[in-house]
């Protein structure tokens, strides 16, 4: 674990934050989190969690508020989506059938 931590944070890391998914009793809700703009999320093992090594390092616990158990790939899935539209990295929806307007520009960082 130490050997992928510092794979992951090895160079200049001062903004980089990690940000665990794991269901804890402390963990925020993911509609509730805002999402660092430089930051690694961790996910446990398909059937298992974070180790308590890894949850101590993070910055941040994340959950995702479901009333059954989800597999590891769609937490990743949400978490992710989640944060692209937090961001606003999508631009809105056409009136028409098709895609976004061809003049369309990302909104710049806040």
């Amino acid at each position: 674990i130490n050997k992928i931590l510092f794979y992951l944070f090895q160079g200049n890391t001062k903004n980089c934050k990690l940000v665990g998914v794991e269901l804890t009793d402390n963990s925020i809700n993911l509609p509730s989190f805002r999402h660092p703009m430089n930051c690694v999320y961790m996910l446990g093992p398909e059937k298992g969690s974070l180790s308590n090594e890894i949850q101590q390092r993070c910055d941040y616990l994340v959950k995702i508020p479901t009333k059954f158990c989800i597999n590891v790939g769609l937490a990743c899935a949400l978490t992710l989506y989640d944060r692209s539209i937090m961001l606003g990295g999508h631009p809105e929806r056409p009136v028409k059938i098709g895609g976004p307007n061809e003049n369309w520009v990302k909104p710049q960082k806040r």
